[in-house]
């Protein structure tokens, strides 16, 4: 037996590894059914969320971490299938903004069912435990954000807006408000990146 003793920082990569394999194989499952790539239906997911600021092809590069090149040809097989429509932005007219056909909308909800999956089994474990997780995830990905390994995070404590506490909670300037530290948000619309303040 080769056995390996790897440190609990290479175990943690090991589990996150573990993860990403169990979401894109939940990713491929539900989209073969549907003549969708995963990375479409995180698009189509993506465009459910976001208001149409966001909804454009340099944006949504930024977010996902890939070429303009690479989102386009996305968008363009999600356009043939009627899932998406580009609206031309009024402020410019060269722009487009992406939005949901009636199709992508129904069809999110008929795909979104693997999230389901990996939220049941999160379900599952202690609220202390969901709590220390999502803590410590949320701490990693602004990490790898602040060393400029990835590009866009959208996280609370990467936004100009955040305020830690030290006391287990932090404040947001734009909404005026306290919250505990597990609620801390992924993915805000009203990011607003420190390193650019």
């Amino acid at each position: 037996m080769n056995y390996t003793h790897e440190s609990l920082d290479m175990k943690i990569v090991s589990a996150l590894d573990k993860l990403c394999q169990i979401q894109r194989t939940l990713l491929w499952e539900t989209g073969k059914k549907e003549n969708l790539s995963p990375i479409q239906m995180q698009f189509l997911a993506y465009l459910s969320k976001y208001p149409s600021a966001m909804r454009r092809v340099s944006v949504m590069a930024d977010e996902f971490g890939l070429t303009k090149a690479t989102v386009s040809e996305a968008l363009d097989s999600l356009d043939s299938k009627g899932l998406v429509k580009k609206i031309r932005a009024e402020e410019d007219k060269r722009s487009y903004v992406i939005e949901l056909t009636r199709s992508g909308i129904a069809m999110i909800r008929k795909t979104d069912g693997w999230r389901g999956v990996l939220a049941a089994h999160a379900g599952r474990m202690a609220a202390d435990e969901k709590r220390n997780a999502y803590n410590f995830m949320v701490r990693l990905i602004k990490s790898l954000h602040d060393d400029g390994i990835i590009r866009m995070a959208r996280l609370c404590v990467s936004c100009g807006n955040y305020s830690g506490k030290g006391d287990g909670t932090f404040s947001c300037r734009l909404l005026d408000e306290v919250f505990p530290e597990d609620e801390m948000n992924i993915g805000c619309e009203y990011f607003n990146d420190r390193r650019a303040v």
